[in-house]
């Protein structure tokens, strides 16, 4: 590894699901940036939940939020983990399945609706930077849900929202990584996981993000196989090493420093 002295530092974290994120997990990350004070910061998607537009899960009939209100409490959080940056650094937010659930609500809008979203002016301005700048988020870079295996925000690895879905840990980054044959990291499963692979190629290692939303919702019928947790990632141009930060019931230990939830358990 060259440059060794240059290492730079990034954290990951995944799948908050406004309104059904969980704070204590969320205070917990919060520390973990201020105590590493990060170059980049990464957000793995499904920051917003959107059920309200989803065509294959009902809505709650006792739920009160709209979408703008879940939009508005996840960009609050992204503007806040922003300002915790350090100047120079860089936020990404990288948009996941449920936030394109409004892509494919406005797509399948059928009778009158299709004109409506037919419309330059709709298409120009109801996409999700737009949303997330209107709501107050204009620092952070988002990418679309597709073809995020073609952004390189850490070299020589893939971060993805994911699109591949098993039932143990590290079976989902074991599918990752026989897709795209190279290191990466991905969240959507909202499971911690590490899976490792050694060829002529070299070594790859796939990295299951974990989740940061509540691990036992109402629409559950039983305890999901769910982490909480989050990623340190150290590299230069040319090395990396991945971290796992697991949190339980808020708290986390890391580098030998311990981090508590400071909002009441």
């Amino acid at each position: 590894m060259s440059n060794f002295n240059r290492v730079k530092s990034a954290i990951w974290y995944s799948d908050q699901h406004f309104p059904h994120h969980d704070p204590h997990c969320l205070d917990v990350v919060e520390q973990l940036i201020q105590y590493e004070n990060p170059d980049i910061l990464i957000n793995g998607g499904d920051t917003v939940d959107a059920c309200q537009v989803s065509e294959k899960f009902s809505i709650d009939p006792m739920m009160r939020e709209w979408l703008q209100d879940d939009i508005d409490q996840a960009a609050q959080h992204l503007a806040y983990y922003k300002s915790l940056l350090k100047r120079g650094a860089t936020a990404h937010y990288l948009l996941g399945n449920h936030e394109n659930r409004l892509e494919k609500a406005i797509e399948n809008a059928t009778g009158p609706r299709k004109e409506i979203v037919r419309l330059r002016v709709f298409q120009e301005h109801v996409t999700w930077e737009k949303i997330m700048a209107d709501a107050g988020v204009g620092n952070w870079r988002i990418y679309g849900y597709g073809y995020q295996d073609q952004i390189q925000i850490v070299p020589n690895l893939i971060t993805k929202h994911g699109t591949k879905l098993s039932q143990h840990s590290a079976y989902t980054g074991a599918a990752e990584l026989r897709q795209h044959g190279r290191s990466g990291i991905s969240g959507h499963i909202h499971r911690m996981g590490l899976h490792y692979k050694s060829d002529a190629g070299g070594n790859h290692v796939w990295a299951e993000g974990g989740c940061c939303c509540i691990l036992q919702p109402k629409y559950m019928q039983a305890t999901p196989n769910w982490q909480h947790g989050c990623w340190v990632i150290h590299y230069t141009n040319d090395w990396f090493n991945m971290t796992p930060v697991f949190i339980q019931d808020g708290y986390a230990r890391y580098n030998k420093e311990d981090f508590y939830a400071t909002t009441a358990l």
